[in-house]
């Protein structure tokens, strides 16, 4: 896997890629629900999550909710409990509060490393991710934002992934063409998929170990990225 030499930027998605969840937001509302004395069988809140996923999926990136970001996790809550079959607002309520808590991000243990090889090697080096307005503070916290050359954010660039126009706004911050940079994320359809949009070659994080027939370009760590430049 051998990219063209003419690369001169490497785009990373940032969830799942650079940084992680711990707990995840499933892990948080299932120890919130044990606190609050429910139990439910595993395939009962497989089903519920699965639920809001596919509300996150369908709505999370239209403008009306980018502009009421607390409506709509209010509602995400909502379908998650309701699927279990709480009506309780309150307890609706206690979980969307506790998960918001609770979920805290970290950065992988060799994004710096990673990151400051790449920068040491010549390559400018961006992130295009689907997230709140609030992600640049979030990455400052973190030590990682002075890594990066450029960072787009969906929620305040209007576009957001697999949108062809979210990459083409993070070409142009950082003055390359498309077949100038490639982009690494762990979402088939938000990366792979929405940078061969925008005409850049997708590197897949796949960090699970296990087969599969997408034909892609796949990683399992940051590090096996270098080994490939």
């Amino acid at each position: 896997m051998k990219p063209e030499s003419a690369i001169r930027a490497i785009l990373f998605d940032v969830g799942w890629t650079l940084i992680y969840p711990k707990p995840t937001r499933k892990e948080a509302m299932e120890q919130c629900l044990l606190a609050l004395g429910y139990t439910f069988p595993t395939d009962v809140l497989e089903s519920a999550y699965r639920a809001a996923v596919n509300f996150y999926r369908v709505h999370r990136w239209q403008p009306q909710v980018v502009a009421n970001l607390p409506q709509f996790w209010q509602e995400y809550y909502t379908v998650y409990t309701g699927h279990i079959g709480i009506e309780d607002p309150g307890i609706t309520a206690a979980i969307h509060e506790q998960a918001s808590k609770t979920v805290q991000f970290h950065l992988y243990p060799t994004t710096l490393p990673v990151l400051e090889e790449l920068r040491r090697r010549g390559y400018l080096i961006g992130a295009v991710s689907n997230w709140s307005a609030g992600l640049p503070g979030l990455l400052e916290d973190m030590g990682l934002l002075d890594h990066l050359d450029s960072l787009v954010v969906s929620d305040i660039v209007g576009y957001h992934k697999p949108q062809p126009e979210i990459f083409r706004y993070a070409l142009m911050l950082l003055k390359v063409h498309a077949s100038e940079a490639i982009h690494v994320g762990d979402d088939l359809e938000a990366d792979v998929e929405g940078a061969r949009r925008a005409g850049i070659r997708p590197i897949w994080m796949k960090r699970s170990v296990g087969e599969d027939a997408n034909p892609v370009d796949r990683i399992q760590s940051l590090e096996e990225l270098l080994l490939c430049l």
